[in-house]
């Protein structure tokens, strides 16, 4: 089966999101998504306060947001992925 799941690219790609979804299950995963989110809600408060004429600072902030946010996507899209990758596959069966 391993090597039927590194020949197969949707075997690969559920998989992946087996293994995604578990790691968050993890402390660490956990660990990773709460200082996600919580880099993403300091910055916000921090965008509010910053003097609009502050370019350098809101660009800085606006980078912490987008990293933050980066991160959570990343792992969410391996999980759609894999989930698409399930579904594909039932509907080859069909």
């Amino acid at each position: 089966m391993n090597q039927d799941i590194n020949s197969n690219p949707l075997l690969k790609s559920i998989d992946f999101g087996f293994e995604v979804e578990a790691f968050l299950a993890t402390d660490i995963g956990k660990y990773l998504v709460t200082r996600a989110e919580g880099e993403i809600e300091a910055a916000v408060d921090q965008l509010k306060h910053v003097s609009p004429e502050n370019a350098a600072g809101i660009r800085a902030l606006q980078h912490k947001i987008h990293v933050a946010e980066d991160i959570q996507y990343w792992l969410a899209e391996a999980i759609q992925s894999g989930l698409n990758a399930q579904q594909e596959l039932h509907d080859q069966g069909d």
